[in-house]
């Protein structure tokens, strides 16, 4: 089996019935014995695949436009040590290379005419990571107390900036009622939210709606730090929504990275950046290889 390493979007919708999976699953002939092995990036749903396969399905691979190789065909396994030494500037179509990632949200700035293959994908590797740890960060807050709630808009205080759809939205009663005791059961987000309204899916649990006064408190699913990675790289700070850039200083400081750095001018580049190479993030294997 030859290997070459690509980057390659994901497909579905994240469903059950259709979950989030590499387009390389469609590309390989497993029946062949081909396979490969993934670090996905939940954030841009893109994955970095190492993918073990016969010349003919490297082929159909580099024919789809969707799918970028970064790196050389390795006649074997056993070359891709010796093939990770290659200087990366060294590589044919390097400069197609960059742009093609860099419209996928990943930051090629830093590289020099020394670096390697294997720290490019050693960065794409940690970019990645990081991408999934922002997939298990929360904002969590206390909204307005809202009466009725059987209408399905809601409007709130907060600032709810990072409400993405299909987050959940947890709903308590204030206090007791005969018909509903006290209670707490959820709901989601059925549309976009707009300024401080949020539209949520008729809130009902077997009793009707509900028509008394509630507490709703909100947990985002990945939240800030994944609305702040999908801007674009040379987008600045001072473009960025408040509430995102106040999370990301909180976090920053939470993790022991400095942040007195930062003004109204850095670019999100910089700082993932940043975050890349302070965050301590242990070395990860792919085929065998450590990065």
């Amino acid at each position: 089996m030859k290997v070459r390493f690509y980057v390659a979007p994901q497909q579905g919708d994240g469903t059950f019935l259709n979950p989030y999976r590499s387009i390389l699953n469609d590309l390989i002939d497993i029946h062949a014995g081909d396979w490969f092995d993934e670090i996905d990036n939940p954030a841009r749903h893109i994955s970095i695949c190492c993918v073990h396969a016969s010349d003919a399905s490297h082929a159909v691979i580099l024919a789809d436009a969707r799918a970028i190789a970064v790196s050389p065909l390795f006649a074997s396994e056993a070359d891709i040590p010796n093939g990770l030494n290659t200087v990366l500037n060294s590589i044919p179509g390097i400069a197609t290379i960059k742009t093609k990632l860099e419209a996928n949200g990943i930051n090629m700035a830093w590289i020099s005419g020394s670096n390697t293959l294997k720290d490019a994908i050693r960065y794409l590797v940690k970019t990645h990571t990081i991408a999934q740890i922002a997939d298990g960060l929360s904002m969590d807050c206390l909204l307005t107390q809202v009466t009725p709630l059987g209408s399905t808009v809601i409007s709130v205080s907060e600032n709810l900036i990072c409400i993405r759809e299909g987050d959940t939205i947890s709903i308590r009663m204030m206090r007791d009622y005969p018909d509903y005791g006290n209670w707490t059961f959820t709901t989601t987000v059925k549309g976009i939210p707009s300024g401080n309204t949020i539209i949520l899916n008729n809130p009902t649990d077997g009793h009707g709606a509900i028509n008394a006064p509630v507490y709703i408190s909100l947990r985002t699913v990945g939240g800030f730090l994944k609305q702040f990675a999908l801007n674009n790289l040379d987008t600045t700070v001072n473009q960025v929504p408040q509430a995102i850039r106040t999370a990301i200083r909180n976090w920053m400081q939470s993790k022991g990275l400095a942040i007195g750095w930062i003004t109204n001018a850095t670019t999100v580049r910089e700082i993932l950046h940043f975050i890349v190479s302070n965050l301590g993030i242990g070395k990860l294997r792919m085929s065998g290889e450590e990065f």
